[in-house]
């Protein structure tokens, strides 16, 4: 979804899970920094330089995210990430407020993604084998070579 939308409803739950401060501020942090894993993007064959509007532009991240499938692995983005925080959080357990929160982004990107391509015929009715680090593994490429 729009980063502003993540933060938003990051600082709403941080609320009415009434977290501590410390722990409500890395709650709402990583509901928005779990977008950092889009700087492999940067990384991409023949693009001519990163677009910092669309992170904050609806209408230009809806045409450049929706367009086409995901062009590069977002590892944060991954159910297996997310696996691994939550058996993380077994032994650390302030791990699982961050597990949550990064459940909850990739839930808020999923109705984005259901929204957008879906129910909008942007097309790439697909973008959920994107969300699994064992799809780019059989790949062997952090990028998905079809979008260029």
């Amino acid at each position: 979804m729009h980063t502003i939308t993540h933060l938003v409803i990051g600082v709403i739950l941080a609320l009415f899970f009434g977290l501590n401060l410390p722990l409500a501020i890395t709650f709402i942090l990583v509901s928005v920094l779990i977008d950092i894993d889009h700087i492999i993007e940067l990384k991409i064959p023949r693009r001519k330089k990163l677009k910092l509007d669309y992170f904050f532009a609806i209408n230009k991240y809806k045409k450049f995210n929706y367009q086409s499938p995901q062009k590069a692995l977002h590892i944060f983005h991954t159910f297996e990430f997310i696996f691994i925080l939550s058996l993380i959080s077994f032994f650390y357990s302030p791990i699982f407020f961050v597990a949550i929160a990064c459940l909850i982004h990739l839930g808020l990107d999923a109705v984005g993604n259901i929204w957008n391509r879906n129910l909008g015929n942007a097309g790439g009715k697909d973008w959920i084998k994107y969300w699994f680090l064992i799809y780019y593994l059989q790949k062997r490429s952090i990028f998905n070579k079809e979008n260029f």
